[in-house]
């Protein structure tokens, strides 16, 4: 049913007015953005908002007859704690598009007054001002370019104008050429009654022959005229193109729509179109900065904050919802499915420092995140996976003062090349500016991410499942399990080192395993399954009681305290498992554990498995410890499990690779 907003708008206004309405409208539309400073040690509530009214009579706002619009905080501080004093906001007066159109003061302004923010600009010191004539007037190179841009727009206006109207004379020559052509014939007559008249003229003719044919031949000279028209039209001509940037002066950028901020920031304000209006704005920071999210910019022209340390950059959104469809994971026609874990990341909002790089001489001018993408792009080449898991820590910590711009040169690899991903948290991943909810509510938003929060009633963040269709139907052929491992032991003085699978989660495992069965949602006879997470089980440590094929380089850190999660995650059939964490460990070890059912008492085999570590940025020590990666195998025609692993710097040759599951079963 119609609102009178809706009735007025589609029933009342003129329909050069509904022309104007979007067909899907985004979420949102920005009308300005501001810089606000606050003092770092002030009531924040007090100290670090801002708000704008729309109208200035208080009796109707407070009688909510007509809407404050408040501005909205991108919540991190400009600084990242490298002022002692002060913080720094970005915040932007954002709207939601329904209201924007149902407030018909808002909605003229927006078609007559050019209201809405069209574009971004930030000065660039360095280039921007060699360009000449630009050092006093210090416009960033875009507006320059935008003048520029409408100057030959006006110039080309001009020329079709002028083509149009050489065009019409070409024309009326060619009537007069037409016209003289009959008024020859009758002369033609004329001569052949008069033979005197006709000699003469030929005598005539033939004189005037000796002379230039362009002076007497009024035929022959529009023909003339016209093929050097087209040779000039065929000369490639440069008329049409300013040969040397114009700067504009500071009336003629207001008349563009452009506007200074501050910290060298420029918006342009125009009229609303759902295309190409700004409906989002974010802040993210590092001299390696990445934004990987579709339909998102990035200005890489840092503001001029003075923040030396952290470099920030706006990002910004332009027109509709992003509508990437959530992927479903499916194996192929051939039955196999590749998964490529990466473990340990430890990217940071910088660069990075290298730690315990190898070999050691690799570590001069060592940058560590740019070097640990190369590894991973190269690996990503090669193997070309059907799904990516990060078995946790993908940031590190204090070096990561903003998480969300760490987590993006991670996913970046991913999203770019549309390839479905997952995440579970590390012990490292909340210590920079993201707690773990908000760190898994972020990883989940993204393009191609199919990381949940998982359930609130559930200890931590990152509990959930995935299912992969087989290739010839939706039913479900692989089943994975990712858990949230925490961080360390809340009772470090009875169980000291790292925290442990709570019971609730274990209870969780059991009811969701067994609701796919009863739904039929895993294969009766035989389903393959795996489960991931970061801090690894107690079991890992048995290095000395079953098989182990792959390197045991330091002392495994698992938590002290068993819950018994190993044992449930072999009822469920989960035959192999897989974790980060200790980064120089990369075995996979049988485990073989005595497993009571509800009818029978069996040995159940499960294939415990390190990662390895991916990134440069965490420790590599022990001797030296070259990056890795693993790669599964899956094949749900055979029922097999293979395994193998990727080192950096021979990323052609394979690694140690073995069968883990033959038949569906663990085997040796």
């Amino acid at each position: 049913m119609l609102s009178l907003v809706d009735v007025f708008y589609f029933k009342l206004l003129p329909y050069s007015i509904h022309q104007l309405l979007p067909i899907q409208q985004p979420e949102n539309v920005i009308l300005d953005i501001s810089f606000e400073k606050c003092f770092k040690y002030s009531n924040p509530d007090v100290n670090c908002k801002k708000f704008e009214k729309l109208n200035n009579d208080e009796k109707e706002v407070k009688n909510k007859k007509k809407k404050i619009v408040e501005w909205e905080k991108v919540d991190k501080d400009l600084y990242l704690k490298d002022s002692w004093t002060n913080k720094l906001y970005l915040f932007s007066k954002k709207i939601e598009t329904r209201e924007f159109f149902n407030n018909i003061e808002l909605y003229y302004k927006a078609v007559e007054s050019k209201n809405v923010i069209i574009d971004l600009s930030v000065l660039n010191l360095l280039e921007d001002l060699k360009i000449s004539g630009n050092s006093k007037l210090k416009f960033p190179r875009r507006i320059i370019d935008d003048y520029n841009e409408n100057l030959n727009l006006y110039f080309n206006k001009k020329l079709v104008k002028k083509d149009n109207e050489k065009e019409k004379e070409k024309e009326k020559e060619n009537e007069n050429e037409n016209e003289n052509e009959n008024e020859n014939e009758n002369e033609n007559e004329k001569e052949n009654e008069n033979e005197k008249e006709k000699e003469i003229d030929n005598e005539k003719e033939n004189k005037k022959g000796d002379d230039d044919d362009l002076l007497f031949d009024p035929i022959k000279n529009l023909k003339d005229e016209k093929s050097k028209n087209n040779e000039k039209n065929n000369e490639p001509s440069n008329k049409n193109e300013v040969k040397e940037l114009v700067i504009p002066n500071m009336q003629e950028v207001k008349e563009l729509g452009w506007v200074k901020k501050e910290f060298g920031v420029w918006i342009k304000l125009g009229e609303y179109d759902e295309k190409t209006c700004i409906t989002d704005i974010d802040v993210l920071f590092g001299n390696d900065v990445i934004e990987p999210r579709p339909q998102w910019e990035l200005i890489k022209t840092p503001l001029l904050t003075g923040n030396s340390k952290y470099e920030s950059y706006i990002t910004f959104k332009r027109g509709n919802r992003n509508e990437i469809e959530t992927p479903v994971l499916k194996v192929k026609s051939d039955g196999k499915f590749k998964i490529l874990q990466v473990a340990d990341l430890h990217f940071s909002t910088n660069v990075g420092k290298c730690r315990d790089p190898y070999p050691e001489d690799s570590g001069k001018n060592c940058k560590a995140d740019p070097r640990t993408r190369r590894f991973i792009n190269k690996i990503l080449d090669i193997e070309k996976p059907d799904f990516v898991v990060m078995t946790g820590d993908q940031v590190f910590g204090d070096a990561s003062p903003d998480a969300q711009s760490s987590l993006f040169k991670a996913v970046d690899l991913f999203i770019k090349r549309k390839i479905p991903y997952a995440i579970t948290l590390g012990n490292h991943d909340d210590e920079g500016n993201l707690n773990r909810y908000e760190m898994m509510k972020l990883a989940s938003s993204l393009p191609y991410s199919l990381s949940k929060i998982g359930r609130e009633d559930i200890a931590g963040y990152g509990n959930y499942y995935l299912l992969a269709e087989a290739p010839n139907s939706k039913h479900p052929a692989i089943s994975m399990w990712f858990l949230d491992t925490h961080k360390y032991s809340p009772k470090p003085k009875v169980n000291p080192g790292y925290d442990w699978i709570k019971e609730n989660q274990i209870n969780w495992l059991i009811n969701e395993n067994s609701k796919l069965k009863e739904a039929k949602q895993l294969y009766s006879h035989i389903h393959l399954s795996m489960s991931f997470f970061h801090i690894p089980l107690p079991e890992y440590r048995k290095v000395h009681e079953g098989l182990m094929i792959g390197r045991w380089k330091e002392g495994v850190t698992a938590p002290r305290y068993n819950t018994g999660a190993r044992r449930v995650l072999g009822k469920m059939g989960v035959s192999v498992v897989s974790v980060g964490h200790d980064h120089c460990n990369d075995y996979c070890l049988m485990d073989s554990t005595r497993v009571t059912t509800a009818d029978q008492d069996t040995e159940n085999a499960l294939w415990l498995c390190y990662g390895g570590a991916a990134g440069e940025g965490g420790y590599g020590g022990y001797g030296g410890t070259p990056r890795r990666v693993r790669m599964f195998e899956l094949n749900t025609n055979s029922n097999n499990i293979y395994t193998w692993k990727r080192v950096e710097g021979e990323e052609e040759d394979v690694l140690d690779k073995q069968l883990l599951v033959s038949g569906g079963v663990a085997s040796e």
